[in-house]
C-alpha cells in the first residue's frame, strides 16, 4: 500500500501545476487514460487524503475560493541556505 501512496503522489506531483490552481476535478481529468485504467481505486477519498499529505510536507499549496472549493497549486522546491551560498561563492 505505501508503494501504492508513493506512485499516486508521484503521479499527482505531475500532474499539478507551478501556476495554474487547480481543483480536484481538473487534476482527475489531468490523468493519463492508462494510469486511471489500471488504479482503479483512486477515488476522491484517496485523492483527497494524498493532496493533504502532499500539502503537510509542503510540496503543494491548497487554497479555497470565495465558493470554499479548494484549488492546489505545486510549490517550487526552496533552495537551502548553503545552497544559495555556494552558488553565490560559485563552489
Amino acid at each position: 500500500m505505501v508503494d501504492k501512496n508513493n506512485n499516486f503522489q508521484d503521479s499527482v506531483l505531475e500532474v499539478l501545476s507551478f501556476y495554474e490552481e487547480m481543483n480536484w476535478e481538473r487534476i482527475v481529468m489531468d490523468f493519463e487514460e492508462e494510469f486511471l485504467k489500471e488504479n482503479p481505486e483512486l477515488n476522491k477519498e484517496v485523492l483527497e487524503n494524498i493532496l493533504t499529505n502532499l500539502s503537510k510536507k509542503k510540496l503543494i499549496q491548497m487554497r479555497k475560493n470565495a465558493k470554499g472549493e479548494k484549488h492546489y497549486k505545486r510549490l517550487f522546491p526552496r533552495k537551502s541556505f548553503w545552497r544559495k551560498l555556494r552558488e553565490f561563492l560559485k563552489i
